[in-house]
C-alpha cells in the first residue's frame, strides 16, 4: 500500500498560512510573496500584521525618505540585501512606496505611531504647509503595469479599474484585484475613450459602444 503524497505547504488553509507567516522574520516576506498570488495576497494583508502584533512578534523595519529638488520619495529597506559590512549594496535593496498624493509636501516632520508614520507640515511650492499625511506601514499596493497621467479610475465589484492616461494600446485598461494585490491588463479597443460612472465602465470606440 502506497503512502499518500505529502500535503503541499501552499495547499494549507489561509488561516494556517497566516499563522505560519506571523511566526517568521519579515525578511523572508519578499521571497515568499513571489511564490504565488495567494502568498502575495496574504503577505500584504493587514491581518498578518495584526497577528504579529498579537503575538508580540514585531520587528523594526527601516523606512527611508530620499529627497530631490522636486519631491521626496519613500522606501522600505530589504534587510536581506544588505552586504556583510552593513552597507546597502545598491538601490535594489530599497523597495519604493507609491506616493499617496501628487502634492505631498517636501521635508515634513515625521513621527511613527504603531503601524503608521505621520508626515506633518513641510513645504509645497516652497511655501509652508499645514498638511498631514499618514503612511500605513502594514501594506503597500504594487505599481501599475504602465505609467499613466489624467487616467480615470473606479471601484467596481471589488476591483479597481483604471483606463486611459497612456499611449500603450495593450495596457489601456488594467484592473487591480484587492484580494490578490495584482494588476491585470484587459483587451483594449482601438482609438477608444472611456468614462466611469455609477459603478459601470463606459467605453466608446470607432466601431463599437458598450
Amino acid at each position: 500500500m502506497k503512502n499518500p503524497p505529502p500535503t503541499s505547504f501552499s495547499s494549507l488553509p489561509d488561516d494556517i498560512l497566516l499563522n505560519c507567516f506571523s511566526r517568521i522574520s519579515r525578511s523572508h516576506y519578499r521571497s515568499l510573496s513571489l511564490l504565488s498570488k495567494n502568498f502575495h495576497s496574504l503577505i500584504f494583508s493587514p491581518h498578518l500584521y495584526t497577528l504579529r502584533s498579537q503575538r508580540g512578534n514585531i520587528e523594526p523595519c527601516l523606512y527611508l525618505c530620499k529627497s530631490s529638488p522636486a519631491y521626496d520619495s519613500w522606501y522600505t529597506l530589504d534587510q536581506t540585501l544588505i552586504n556583510t559590512s552593513g552597507w546597502l549594496g545598491d538601490e535594489s535593496s530599497l523597495s519604493p512606496i507609491p506616493p499617496s498624493s501628487s502634492t505631498t509636501p517636501k521635508s515634513p516632520t515625521t513621527v511613527a505611531v504603531c503601524f503608521e508614520i505621520y508626515q506633518l507640515g513641510g513645504t509645497i511650492n516652497k511655501r509652508p504647509s499645514s498638511a498631514v499625511r499618514v503612511l500605513d506601514c502594514r501594506t503597500h499596493a504594487p505599481d501599475m503595469t504602465v505609467a499613466r497621467k489624467f487616467a480615470a479610475a473606479a471601484f467596481i465589484e471589488g476591483k479597481i479599474f483604471v483606463t486611459g492616461g497612456t499611449k500603450e494600446p495593450m495596457n489601456w485598461v488594467e484592473v487591480f484585484d484587492l484580494k490578490t494585490q495584482t494588476w491585470t491588463p484587459l483587451p483594449s479597443p482601438n482609438n477608444a475613450k472611456a468614462n466611469l460612472y455609477g459603478g459601470k465602465l463606459y467605453v466608446r470606440s470607432e466601431n463599437t459602444r458598450s
